[in-house]
């Protein structure tokens, strides 16, 4: 359930970053990011499609880094925008 609620605090959180975009606040949105919710992102989603609530179709869907899914839409574009921050 910790990481359930982790994930949903993640995108309840996302609507914060609308103004450290508009702003074109780079260093704010890097630093956004960088909160656990984010941070922690991947091994959350590795903890929800490792337990036993979900099925195995569930399981596939989300996916993970490595077997493509919503989760590796989810790790690769918050690593893809602090790396382009960075660049």
């Amino acid at each position: 359930a910790k990481a359930w609620n982790k994930l949903v605090d993640a995108q309840d959180l996302l609507a914060d970053v609308g103004p450290l975009v508009a702003a074109k606040d780079w260093p704010g949105i890097v630093e956004f990011l960088n909160q656990d919710e984010f941070a922690k992102i991947e091994e959350n989603l590795l903890i929800l499609i490792n337990g036993p609530v979900l099925n195995t179709d569930d399981k596939k869907v989300i996916g993970t880094r490595k077997r493509y899914g919503v989760a590796a839409d989810v790790i690769y574009g918050v690593g893809g925008v602090k790396g382009a921050i960075s660049n």
